[in-house]
């Protein structure tokens, strides 16, 4: 069966000709990973010396370690993310260690992996005219760096998953065996996505009209839904198994119930009590790297509605079966970033892929005639490459970084914290991390004295509800296990955690006596601080 697009191999898409050109035209795919390492994996590579770029990699990095010391996903440090993740985490430390590279490593693979598959996407699906599958594939790569993107998040993993479905569904048709094959894999995918992140199943739900649609070109509604019925139970059958045997792990090594309990905890009590209108009025406050996506998302589906109403075949070529099956996908996206009302920049990662598919079919409907297509397309990689100047500060410090590595140093304040006290720990020694980076678990090679090891876990009382947990009550059982180090990134008689801050405060003054104080201008920039990034660690008496 031919593409989606009858365009996909139509004079639109037609080989360039002579030159460079043709020469990128025969090695397509080559020029996709050498351009998705450029751009997605370079920029990663700066930051690599750092041990923090975002708050959460460093607590899926300690779920992670836990796993390869044979501790399973919640059964040790909690985190609400379902197990895939973990193993994902898991898997560079098996082969690297407890390392800073093992967590560099793994993010530098997803950003190169999601940008090779985004430009094989785009040509499979869109257009094989190479100028727009290159510059689909820049742009993505570029703005994958945006909003944390950085740091290896579960909303890359779930963008790859995604662009993998639509790659197999390229093909789902070919012949009856492909079909069942094609579908036990999607099975498969869908499966790990949602151990990797719940908010995939908000794709899910769109596969799941998007797989009706395909069905029902040519084909009366009864004769697609039963396909549809007939395919969906193989597609269920392999996602059912997937996501046991994921578990299975847990099932046997671990405790499935507690497992359950924790994920029903938190994921109930996560949501924040405020109006739908309050958290739409929270968007444009974290979009701003991405206003040039949301921007053509808005525009494109205006036009498709105008085009809807006009009904003229000739308005915009883009509109194709594939824009329809893009379109459908995205109240699905929208919904996975508003579910939990609280509006993190990151969630917009989710966004990518289709918003840059949308990108790549407006550039098919502009004429290739007098140098416009490439003007267009020089204007988008300059723009997306001029947007990682909202990442600026963290690249700074990722250069730095790599400059005090060569001078035998340090890289940031966390490798330096843990370099100055791992020597003074004892085995069954533990530190404390209060307000600051949990990284220095990970660093220090030592568990935490909480399962709880994020800070915003046991110490905000918006947490209470999802973490089943009293912080004043918690802070009482961390001080018991007597941590030999107590390291605060704001100080704690400010008392900004209630009652828990001030019993932290009383134990400070009273057990501990001041270690060493450092500067950390990165979390004081990139995260937040009350103390103008100033770090204080203490050693018990």
């Amino acid at each position: 069966m031919a593409t989606d697009e009858s365009y996909a191999r139509s004079e639109h898409g037609s080989r360039a000709d002579g030159g460079i050109a043709a020469f990128v035209d025969a090695h397509i795919y080559w020029s996709i990973f050498l351009l998705a390492f450029v751009c997605a994996g370079v920029p990663r590579l700066v930051v690599f010396p750092l041990s923090v770029v975002h708050w959460d990699e460093s607590i899926y990095t300690l779920v992670a370690r836990d796993l390869t010391r044979g501790i399973m996903p919640l059964s040790g440090t909690f985190e609400h993310k379902p197990v895939a993740l973990y193993y994902i985490y898991a898997l560079p430390q098996w082969f690297l260690g407890e390392s800073v590279a093992a967590i560099r490593l793994l993010s530098v693979v997803i950003g190169i992996a999601g940008a090779t598959l985004f430009g094989i996407l785009v040509r499979l699906t869109v257009t094989r005219d190479a100028a727009i599958v290159l510059t689909g594939t820049i742009t993505y790569a570029f703005f994958s760096s945006l909003n944390k993107g950085l740091a290896a998040q579960p909303e890359l993993i779930m963008n790859i998953v995604f662009m993998a479905v639509l790659v197999v569904l390229h093909f789902q048709f070919r012949t009856p065996l492909q079909k069942t094959r094609n579908s036990i894999l999607i099975g498969v995918l869908w499966g790990v996505a949602f151990q990797a992140n719940y908010l995939s199943g908000f794709l899910i739900l769109g596969f799941v009209f998007d797989y009706l649609f395909l069905l029902h070109r040519g084909k009366s509604l009864a004769e697609a839904t039963r396909a549809f019925l007939i395919g969906g139970l193989v597609i269920f059958a392999s996602f059912s198994a997937t996501v046991f045997a994921l578990l299975l792990p847990v099932m046997v090594w671990g405790d499935i119930s507690e497992y359950f309990y924790l994920q029903k905890t938190f994921l109930t009590g996560y949501t924040l009590e405020r109006s739908w209108i309050e958290t739409f009025l929270q968007i444009p406050k974290v979009i701003d790297s991405y206003f040039l996506l949301v921007s053509l998302v808005a525009t494109f589906v205006l036009f498709y509605i105008f085009h809807l109403f006009k009904k003229k075949e000739d308005i915009f070529f883009i509109f194709s079966d594939f824009s329809t099956r893009i379109i459908i996908y995205i109240p699905f996206v929208f919904a996975a970033i508003v579910a939990s009302k609280r509006v993190y920049a990151k969630y917009y990662l989710q966004l990518l892929p289709l918003s840059i598919l949308l990108l790549c079919l407006l550039l098919c409907s502009i004429t290739p005639k007098k140098y416009v297509r490439a003007f267009v397309c020089f204007w988008m990689v300059l723009f997306s490459a001029v947007s990682l100047d909202n990442e600026r500060f963290i690249f700074k410090a990722g250069a730095d970084g790599w400059v005090k590595v060569l001078d035998g140093k340090a890289p940031d304040v966390p490798s330096e914290i843990a370099k100055d006290i791992s020597g003074l720990l004892s085995e069954n020694d533990t530190i404390y991390v209060y307000d600051y980076q949990m990284i220095l678990y990970y660093l220090s090679k030592v568990l935490p004295p909480t399962r709880f090891a994020s800070p915003v876990h046991h110490l905000e009382e918006g947490y209470q509800k999802a973490m089943g947990i009293d912080p004043s009550v918690e802070m009482t059982k961390i001080l018991e296990h007597r941590p030999r180090f107590i390291i605060t990134g704001s100080d704690p008689r400010a008392g900004e955690f209630g009652t828990a801050s001030k019993i932290l405060a009383e134990k400070l003054g009273s057990d501990y006596v001041p270690f060493r104080a450092y500067d950390d201008r990165i979390f004081y920039e990139t995260l937040r601080a009350n103390n103008n990034g100033r770090v204080e660690v203490f050693v018990l008496k």
